[in-house]
């Protein structure tokens, strides 16, 4: 098994979000390659074949991220899985302090995400920098399934983040009318208001006029 650095990627792991809130120790062995390379393959076979040999199921890439936040931002349910019943941490964060079900909820993975709250995954874990919970996550990239079931299970659907914003306030942020639509009749406050004191409803308003502005 060979141990040099290897470079698996994710949705939520752009450089310019808030490197540096989350840093490896000096001292982290550098993790295995070839498990990170099956993971990232979706290789469930030679998963398990590297974990029964001994390689750490807890080891971190370069991102900081183990095993199952890799497979959870990739999608990967039966690699998931796997990692779940050979004891992976669900609660394990990476660099930037994203957690395996905030990953799946940010790339839209919904079987990930039951598969992960029903092994107890934390509802309400908060990526540290922006405050942005799952269901955040999952209103902002306009994941209805998603959202649905994170409320369905019980989160806060008036959870802001650092900018004060809710779900709701996110998807009128993002031109995301269905998922507003939704998290209305899902019960979210209308009348909330973001850092700025502006509602959903303002919100939208504005990023309509500044996007109809631009095509002159």
């Amino acid at each position: 098994m060979s141990n040099t650095n290897n470079s698996p990627t994710s949705s939520s792991s752009n450089p310019s979000e808030g490197s540096g809130d989350f840093f490896l120790d000096d001292s982290t062995p550098p993790p295995p390659t070839e498990l990170f390379d099956a993971v990232n393959n979706n290789d469930v076979t030679t998963v398990e074949l590297l974990l029964s040999e001994g390689d750490p199921i807890e080891s971190k890439n370069h991102l900081g991220q183990t095993p199952i936040i890799t497979a959870s931002a990739l999608g990967y349910l039966s690699l998931v899985e796997l990692l779940i019943s050979h004891g992976a941490t669900i609660e394990a964060v990476d660099k930037l302090g994203y957690t395996a079900l905030l990953e799946a909820c940010s790339s839209g993975h919904s079987l990930v995400v039951r598969l992960l709250l029903d092994n107890g995954a934390n509802i309400e874990t908060r990526q540290p920098r922006y405050g942005r919970t799952p269901l955040i996550e999952a209103a902002k990239g306009g994941y209805e399934d998603i959202v649905r079931l994170l409320v369905e299970r019980g989160a806060n659907k008036e959870a802001r983040d650092c900018q004060g914003k809710t779900a709701l306030l996110w998807a009128a942020r993002n031109e995301k009318r269905d998922m507003m639509n939704l998290l209305v009749k899902l019960g979210a406050d209308m009348e909330a208001r973001d850092g700025e004191g502006k509602t959903a409803l303002e919100i939208a308003k504005r990023v309509e006029e500044s996007s109809d502005d631009s095509n002159y």
